[in-house]
């Protein structure tokens, strides 16, 4: 093997000390369930004094590479996620975020523009991804089409008040419909993980520990979040509660991160520094595999040449596994509504998913049949179609029928039922919400 020269030994060290100083810049990413396949990773090249996105098995044989350095893709390179079913990558290169074949192949430019758009990761089921939007110097967590279309902002409040520079959300998502994110939203203004709903609504605070955080990934089944914290690896429930360091059995290592849990959830990836005693004083980073038993203890499976940021990629037969539905997905707002003169009652509707939500929309009533008698039971008044985009508040049209309308205009104000029944397509089941409404007659 040929000597590293001086411009490629400075090269390295640089790589390093820029992978594992400034952690707040660091990606955020999800596991996704299904065979292990094989772990991505930020390589160096010393005789081209630059790195380039690899990857290899997870013993760490068959190294390969995917983007080379010459690749309009790798100008900027830093972050990079599996897709569900492991055929793809989306990665974060400058300002844009790009979308390739999990071989290299088929690279596509799929959000650019002026904006600063970083931290890129999947929503469950492959057609969305997530990622943060630059927005008046700050970052906000985006959804939108894995092609890039259809972008539109995920939660309803920013997690981060404070510039880019000190709080970059790094959102996931995981399999069970969790949000994860970095916000500095609490009492104290500390930075810290909080878990919520996709509209933000049942937000859990799931740190308590001030600190710069980043690298935040959902375990395959939903229940943990492992994240970097301060160069260090740590994991929590995903109700909260009390978080543990990893224990790598690995005593010299100095910093550790990116931590990447196998898509069987049995083993964990991560990338460890090792700092060597004096007079040498020279980092050594590279990809360590960790079997998730007690008292394991990790093993290198590369050099140690600034080897960095590994990401597991899923192998994954059958359909992918979507999130379970739950009812904060859609969302009846309206408490009063008035019926129009052609019989018609605009009902205002949200739909909270990263994709559409179609159904229908009924209003029943257990007011008099007729006026002035007392006999009551449950009468349909009619019923409307459903048609709502990601993210989306519209009105919905629910023409009533002849003696639904009658009866309103006999008795002035009926108490009704909306009853609304759909399935979004990233949602393994229908749902029901249903909410009162007073329906008023018109003037």
């Amino acid at each position: 093997m040929q000597p590293m020269s001086a411009r490629a030994r400075a090269a390295l060290v640089c790589l390093v000390l820029a992978v594992f100083v400034g952690a707040s810049a660091r990606a955020a990413n999800a596991a996704f369930p299904g065979a292990n396949g094989e772990i991505y990773f930020f390589g160096f090249v010393p005789t081209a004094g630059a790195g380039e996105l690899q990857a290899m098995n997870g013993d760490g044989t068959g190294v390969h590479r995917i983007i080379g350095y010459r690749s309009p893709a790798f100008s900027e390179l830093d972050r990079y996620a599996s897709s569900p079913d492991g055929s793809r990558l989306v990665i974060e290169s400058g300002r844009d975020i790009w979308e390739l074949n999990a071989d290299g192949s088929g690279l596509t430019d799929v959000v650019a523009g002026a904006t600063t758009d970083r931290n890129p990761s999947w929503v469950p089921g492959g057609k969305r991804i997530l990622y943060d939007h630059g927005v008046h110097g700050r970052l906000v967590p985006y959804v939108a089409n894995a092609d890039g279309s259809h972008a539109r902002r995920l939660l309803r409040k920013a997690p981060c008040g404070a510039l880019a520079q000190f709080c970059q959300p790094n959102p996931v998502w995981s399999v069970k419909g969790r949000v994860a994110v970095v916000s500095d939203r609490d009492a104290r203004g500390d930075n810290e993980i909080w878990a919520m709903n996709p509209d933000g609504s049942d937000p859990v605070e799931l740190t308590h520990t001030p600190g710069t955080y980043s690298d935040l990934d959902w375990s395959p089944d939903g229940g943990r979040l492992a994240f970097t914290r301060d160069n260090h690896i740590f994991i929590v429930s995903a109700s909260g509660g009390d978080e543990a360091q990893l224990a790598t059995g690995v005593p010299d290592l100095a910093t550790e991160g990116w931590p990447s849990w196998s898509p069987d959830g049995t083993a964990m990836a991560f990338a460890g520094v090792r700092f060597q005693a004096p007079p040498a004083q020279q980092s050594s980073s590279a990809i360590y595999v960790l079997k998730l038993a007690p008292s394991a203890t990790a093993t290198a499976i590369t050099p140690g040449t600034s080897e960095t940021r590994p990401a597991w990629r899923p192998l994954v037969q059958g359909p992918p596994v979507l999130p379970p539905l739950v009812e904060h997905y859609l969302t009846i707002q309206s408490r009063h509504v008035a019926l129009s003169r052609k019989g018609v009652a605009g009902v205002r509707m949200r739909c909270d998913p990263a994709d559409a939500c179609n159904g229908k929309v009924g209003l029943v009533t257990s007011a008099a049949v007729a006026c002035g008698h007392g006999h009551k039971r449950r009468v349909s008044l009619g019923t409307g179609r459903v048609r709502l985009s990601p993210f989306q508040t519209a009105t919905v049209h629910v023409r009533l029928n002849h003696r639904a309308r009658e009866l309103v205009r006999c008795l002035g104000t009926v108490r009704t039922r909306a009853i609304a029944t759909l399935r979004p397509t990233d949602a393994q089941s229908s749902i029901t919400v249903r909410r009162s409404i007073s329906l008023r007659a018109p003037r």
